[in-house]
């Protein structure tokens, strides 16, 4: 399991998520293997499994770095590597896609993480759950087109990750996230909001960074921004000064 050589500890775990190793050997989006499509157009794409492998190289890097645990929010209880889970759902049902998430370790809002310490993550991660948080200026019974109408840009998620998630997480520790790109979803014919019913928010790449990411541009150094080109998500790495 570990070894400590020469003062320092080795550890030796089984690899997390294999599935996608298959496809990016050590979790390294930037070399697939070859015949990899990440292209979501294709019905042959490995999109989802692009994805988990990215969150997963920065949830260990973050822990080789630093060695303390990340937080994973939103994860439904599918642990990434070397991280607390923490979602709304624990044992019960999801209103939305059901349940139960076995896996969740601690219950709680990925919009208040005022149970936690500060400086007490090497890392955040979270797959397709920021479009999820509130939007202040929705009632919760919008319909896709009511929501489409309003338009709201969703400024409240850069409050969110200044005084919460930046907060907890250690300086040089990482924020990992992805979020559906609603500029590929319309080019699709289709919105994120449509895609659905619970999203609160809809941002394409440039949207994303000009109403949210421009807002904590004082705290944080972007390492990665929109660098999938999969026609569905687009990626977000920063790291705290």
């Amino acid at each position: 399991m570990f070894k400590v050589d020469k003062g320092r500890l080795i550890l030796d775990l089984e690899a997390f998520h294999t599935q996608v190793l298959d496809y990016f050997p050590d979790y390294d989006v930037s070399k697939p293997m070859p015949g990899a499509i990440v292209d979501y157009r294709s019905p042959f794409n490995i999109t989802g499994h692009q994805q988990r492998a990215h969150l997963c190289y920065y949830a260990l890097k973050a822990f080789e770095e630093h060695r303390v645990i990340g937080l994973d929010l939103g994860g439904a209880g599918v642990i990434m590597p070397m991280c607390l889970s923490l979602d709304s759902c624990g044992n019960e049902p999801h209103p939305t896609y059901h349940g139960p998430y076995s896996g969740v370790q601690v219950k709680g809002d990925a919009a208040d993480l005022s149970m936690f310490l500060d400086n007490s993550f090497s890392c955040i991660i979270s797959l397709h759950l920021i479009e999820h948080l509130s939007c202040l200026r929705l009632r919760g019974d919008e319909t896709a087109e009511e929501k489409i109408r309003l338009a709201c840009p969703g400024r409240e998620i850069g409050d969110i990750l200044r005084y919460h998630w930046l907060r907890v997480l250690k300086p040089g520790g990482y924020i990992a996230s992805i979020i559906p790109d609603n500029k590929a979803a319309v080019d699709g014919g289709s919105h994120v909001f449509y895609q659905d019913p619970s999203h609160q928010h809809a941002w394409s790449a440039r949207e994303f960074r000009q109403n949210v990411l421009d807002q904590i541009k004082d705290l944080v150094d972007t390492k990665e921004f929109d660098t999938f080109s999969n026609h569905f998500s687009f990626n977000l790495v920063l790291r705290k000064r």
